[in-house]
């Protein structure tokens, strides 16, 4: 019996290069091909050990086993893929087909709807439009129509309505509230302003009261000061306060001992009574008749002084004539040597206000006492 290495014939080395005796292993087809035609006749009784030989060789080699593999596992893909590809074919054409017939068929259905519809539509516009040519219909929709707007008008636009006049009478209401608060802080504020613009007038007058008195002697200035100054009223206490410096102001330039303003005036003596030169021998006899008649303040003072220095003490004469020009004077420089000598004849009056007020009252009460008491009536003889 012949044994495989029979039907191997190996290469021998002197038959290729030295590099080459090392070949990969032949191809599991070839060597079966090679074993096959090596093979004795069907007849021959050592088939049967050749052909087990033979698939225990092929049992053993691994490349042999993943070619019969590839090719058990590409066959049925192989026969799949093409009865696949025939019955893909056939369904994506006959989806296309049933596709395109849907789509002719849903084409026509519209197009017939659209009919009905827009002759269904016309019919019922027609029957309506006849419907409405009845005057009971006509009636009916008139009276269901005012139902239907008078219901919307209570139920929908009316409470908006409602509440529309609601918010703006709430909207007025705190308007008109505010509008109060802002008069009454506009009044109160304006009062107020009032009040302080008065004052500020009314000190400005008194300023200028107090620089009328000052400046040019004016009587009537200073008792309207002495008047306000003498108020009690808690709405003018300011106004009393500034009058009353005002008076201190006064005093300080028509008191006693304030600057004289007579030195530079001289009494021509001759005027008054020819016979004398000099204003220091004119006694108040010569020159109580020339009292009331000068004009200039300044020389009335002048006039007054020389009284109180020559005049006779007790005269009811003097005193009475001085009392008179007292009440007729109207600056406060003449008024101020007028009281000085009035309070010297009559050993009354004592100061007080610089108007001449008080010397005027002392008068009214002891006139009758200095009468008696007159020292230019003539002694009575002895008895």
């Amino acid at each position: 019996m012949a044994t495989p290495d029979e039907y191997h014939t190996p290469s021998q080395p002197g038959n290729v290069p030295q590099s080459e005796n090392k070949k990969p292993d032949p191809n599991p087809i070839d060597v079966i091909k090679t074993r096959l035609a090596a093979l004795p006749p069907v007849t021959n009784s050592e088939w049967k050990v050749a052909r087990q030989e033979i698939v225990e060789e092929l049992s053993k080699n691994w490349r042999f086993k993943l070619q019969v593999a590839g090719i058990i596992v590409a066959v049925p893909i192989a026969i799949l893929a093409v009865l696949g590809y025939k019955t893909f074919k056939d369904v994506e054409n006959a989806r296309n087909e049933l596709a395109v017939q849907v789509q002719s068929e849903l084409v026509k259905a519209k197009k017939e709807t659209d009919e009905k519809i827009g002759t269904a539509k016309a019919a019922i516009a027609d029957q309506i439009a006849n419907d409405f040519k009845d005057p009971g219909i006509q009636e009916t929709i008139r009276e269901v129509a005012a139902e239907q707007a008078k219901n919307l008008l209570s139920g929908s636009v009316q409470p908006t309505i409602d509440s529309f006049n609601k918010n703006v009478e709430t909207r007025l209401t705190t308007f008109d509230e505010f509008l109060k608060a802002q008069q009454k802080s506009a009044a109160a504020d304006l009062e107020s302003l009032r009040k302080q613009l008065e004052i500020l007038q009314l000190r400005n007058m008194l300023v200028g009261l107090g620089d009328a008195a000052v400046a040019n002697g004016n009587v009537k200035a200073y008792r309207l000061l002495e008047e306000i100054s003498a108020k009690k009223s808690p709405e003018i206490l300011d106004t009393k306060s500034i009058a009353t410096s005002e008076l201190v102001r006064v005093f300080s330039a028509y008191s006693f001992a304030a600057p004289t303003r007579i030195d530079s005036l001289k009494i021509d003596a001759k005027v008054l009574n020819s016979t004398k030169t000099k204003e220091e021998e004119l006694t108040a006899e010569d020159i109580i008749p020339f009292l009331p008649l000068e004009r200039d303040p300044i020389a009335r003072a002048r006039l007054a002084s020389l009284i109180s220095k020559n005049g006779k003490r007790g005269s009811f004469r003097t005193a009475e004539a001085l009392a008179t020009a007292i009440k007729a004077e109207e600056n406060l420089e003449a008024l101020r040597y007028q009281i000085a000598a009035f309070d010297r004849i009559t050993g009354g009056g004592g100061g007080g206000k610089l108007d001449g007020s008080t010397q005027l009252e002392w008068w009214a009460e002891h006139k009758e006492e200095i009468r008696e008491k007159d020292t230019d009536k003539p002694a009575e003889p002895a008895k």
